[in-house]
């Protein structure tokens, strides 16, 4: 009964555990305790404790990416044009464009292919050579060993484990079929970038599916000062039409954000040739006043 209303099974087997002090009731309590949990969450989806927060929308035991660096790809965000050189460019042009260029790695082609990476700490020992032995370096002989590469269908958070185990910068990005050939480049500023906009988009989801169920149970939502959010049923002049062809901006100055279909509970992002039909909840944002008329008395 315990790990059935808690969801909790560990629980239930300690605190009975506790109670007896019997070895023996382990195996059977286990069993029992297995069963009777995965019978409640098939029954129902909330424990006693988590029941009353679903009943006010709020998901907390919701499947979802915790490591947002999964949702996306080194194809996604990385750099079609990296920097190039050919390998017998010589040691102080490769200095200069590294110190002038907004590039933390040079990446080093001969004849289409790649040869491999220069970066600024493999041009540091080079800093204290004589002039001439300078002048007789080339990139070729900057190449880096043991340098890692990115194939686009990496995911960021990948990524980002081989840049601080390298201690990289920017890594260069490779055919899959052929590592010879260069695709692109992928800085670190730009995988912090692509995570701060993924953290701002997933904050953004779950503030709206807080407000939605929100909205569903009041007739407006406030989401800023001066905007409101709501959930209305579609006008009767709108059924049967396509959100496109009803135009609810032109019309009322409002947004349709969200559609709750007639056939099932789940929201949808509402296509613009999607149909209304009787049924149907529609979740819209906007200006207050504009969303209130279109709430009605």
């Amino acid at each position: 009964m315990v790990a059935g209303a808690t969801h909790a099974p560990i629980t239930a087997i300690i605190m009975i555990f506790e109670l007896t002090n019997d070895y023996t009731i382990i195996p059977p309590l286990m069993a029992a305790c297995v069963v009777s949990t995965l019978v409640a969450t098939v029954v129902k989806r909330g424990s006693i404790y988590t029941i009353k927060l679903l009943r006010r929308g709020v998901e907390i035991g919701g499947v979802r990416e915790i490591n947002l660096l999964r949702r996306l790809t080194v194809a996604d965000i990385m750099g079609r044009e990296p920097p190039v050189v050919a390998g017998s460019t010589p040691f102080r042009e490769v200095v200069a464009r590294l110190i002038q260029g907004d590039h933390s790695a040079l990446f080093v082609v001969e004849q289409g292919r790649l040869l491999g990476a220069v970066s600024g700490q493999g041009v540091r020992a080079g800093l204290y050579l004589e002039p001439d032995e300078q002048g007789a370096l080339t990139a070729r002989d900057l190449v880096e060993k043991g340098i890692p590469f990115l194939l686009p269908d990496d995911t960021l958070d990948v990524a980002a484990k081989l840049m601080e185990q390298h201690h990289l910068w920017e890594m260069g990005v490779v055919d899959p079929g052929d590592p010879g050939v260069l695709l692109g480049s992928l800085r670190e500023e730009d995988l912090i970038r692509a995570y701060n906009r993924e953290v701002a988009r997933a904050d953004m989801c779950g503030t709206l599916v807080t407000d939605t169920h929100a909205a569903g149970r009041s007739p407006m939502v406030e989401l800023v000062p001066g905007y409101a959010l709501a959930v209305v049923d579609p006008p009767a002049d709108a059924l049967g039409r396509g959100l496109a062809e009803v135009n609810f901006r032109r019309r009322w100055g409002v947004q349709v954000v969200l559609l709750y279909p007639h056939s099932h509970r789940d929201p949808v992002v509402p296509d613009p040739e999607m149909r209304l039909h009787p049924g149907d909840r529609l979740v819209v944002a906007g200006p207050a006043s504009a969303v209130e008329r279109l709430v009605g008395p």
